[in-house]
């Protein structure tokens, strides 16, 4: 992500909503059952990202279609955190966004994670996967096909997006809470931000 940017002057106002993105995808991300567990969360400018929240994924071999979904929705735990305090949208999602629509693409089409579609590959090889290099390769499925992986792709993302705003939602007072302590120390670790769900949700057990 590049080195930390901290003699930056960052206006107040996009700190605040840095403070409320990162701390979307974190909640998020606590909340969902198997998820990563999150390392660190800063508002500290690093490389040109505006904050950051890392998280401690496990070595795999491979990922099931439930842990990919996960991923998928904490994807959108910064665009939505935004969306529901602010009721505006700003672009600091544009990888968030890249980065679960690839996702979403790779399950339909080169998993076989589409109850619609089945277990079928769309696509020669995992280098045309997306639409932009089809271009010069040749389709070998309808147009027909085609409508239906890109609803599909639509149907992962949207129930994502949902789910997220459910989680965040259900949780907004924890979320201010965060948002809070990042605007003040500017960097949370895990453990804090356990601490602070435990404080507040006494009945709920993490992981």
């Amino acid at each position: 992500m590049g080195l930390e940017r901290k003699s930056k002057v960052v206006r107040e106002e996009d700190r605040k909503v840095t403070a409320y993105h990162e701390g979307g995808h974190a909640l998020v991300s606590r909340f969902l059952p198997g998820a990563d567990p999150v390392n660190k969360i800063t508002i500290i400018p690093r490389g040109r990202a505006a904050g950051i929240t890392w998280f401690l994924p496990e070595e795999r071999d491979f990922k099931f279609k439930d842990q990919l979904e996960n991923e998928l929705t904490v994807s959108f735990g910064g665009r939505v955190a935004e969306d529901i305090i602010f009721n505006r949208i700003s672009t600091g999602a544009a990888n968030d966004i890249k980065q679960a629509t690839d996702i979403a693409q790779q399950m339909v089409r080169l998993w076989g994670m589409s109850e619609e579609l089945g277990p079928l590959s769309y696509g020669k090889g995992e280098e045309q996967v997306f639409l932009g290099r089809e271009i010069s390769h040749p389709r070998d499925y309808s147009e027909e096909t085609a409508r239906k992986i890109d609803e599909e792709v639509t149907i992962l993302i949207k129930n994502s997006y949902k789910r997220a705003k459910e989680i965040l939602k259900e949780n907004i007072d924890i979320l201010h809470k965060l948002a809070e302590l990042l605007l003040e120390k500017e960097t949370v670790k895990g453990d804090e931000l356990d601490d602070l769900i435990r404080s507040m949700r006494p009945d709920i057990e993490l992981s």
